[in-house]
């Protein structure tokens, strides 16, 4: 059945919008009811969306922005999202039966470590997983559609920024250098998503083949981790003030405590 007799079934009453917004999403984001051609066992498992369910999906698709997100607008991302759930048919890819996926939980484990990677977390919802998978697993209170495709559709374009600050950094280098090597071609976050993530038995494995192939970027990402980890040990007391300028020979209180900082690193 084809999403545009799905949508005259369910009706003006909707959850999905009007119908000026349905017309644009099919414009915009042409439906397909089912998986792409070669499509795997895996795919074939995805959880299907209700015609409602449709409707609120390609909505949000056409309108650009997800009020649960920290950073709600998403139209940097809005094509390549379109493709990532046209391309399986607007089916959910990170949830089964109404749960996240071990993919899932891969993933946002990874969005959680970007830290690690000299990347601020919270630019990829960090502290608002938890809630979010624990809201979907409450015993006896089954999760709506709309929370399932709502959790679905943040986990993509987190991982999609993720994908992109990760391989090209938050700003990307070939906009002042257009002929730098940024390392292998990864087509874009929506093919990287489907072919080498959602099937992936190994999700960290995945997302470090997207960092930068450089000596020096490894030396970084090790520096980063080991400030991280003083950052953790250290009571953060403040050194001293001093009312004048410390000069070689003079005294100061604050001696052992930056003597123990600068031993640190």
């Amino acid at each position: 059945m084809r999403l545009s007799t799905e949508i005259r079934r369910a009706g003006a009453g909707s959850r999905g919008g009007s119908c000026l917004s349905l017309i644009f999403a099919l414009l915009f984001f042409p439906a397909s009811a089912n998986p792409e051609k070669g499509a795997t066992a895996g795919e074939a498992e995805w959880q299907r969306l209700s015609a409602e369910g449709k409707i609120e999906l390609l909505g949000i698709l056409t309108g650009g922005r997800l009020d649960i997100l920290r950073r709600p607008r998403f139209e940097a991302y809005q094509t390549e999202i379109g493709e990532f759930y046209r391309s399986g048919g607007y089916t959910l890819k990170w949830v089964r039966n109404s749960r996240p996926t071990t993919t899932a939980r891969g993933v946002i484990k990874q969005l959680q470590a970007a830290d690690n990677k000299g990347l601020p977390a919270q630019d990829y919802d960090s502290p608002l997983w938890a809630e979010r998978l624990a809201a979907l697993e409450q015993p006896g209170r089954p999760a709506s559609e709309s929370q399932l495709l709502q959790f679905d559709l943040a986990l993509t374009i987190c991982a999609m920024r993720y994908i992109l600050d990760l391989h090209l950094g938050r700003i990307n280098p070939l906009v002042f250098h257009s002929t730098l090597e940024a390392g292998p071609d990864i087509r874009g976050p929506s093919d990287f998503l489907r072919k080498r993530v959602l099937s992936a038995e190994d999700v960290a494995g995945a997302f470090s083949a997207l960092e930068p192939p450089f000596p020096s970027y490894r030396r970084l990402v090790k520096a980063v981790w080991r400030y991280r980890q003083l950052s953790g040990e250290d009571d953060g007391e403040p050194l001293p003030a001093s009312k004048t300028v410390i000069k070689p020979g003079d005294s100061y209180s604050g001696v052992p405590r930056l003597t123990r900082l600068l031993r640190a690193r």
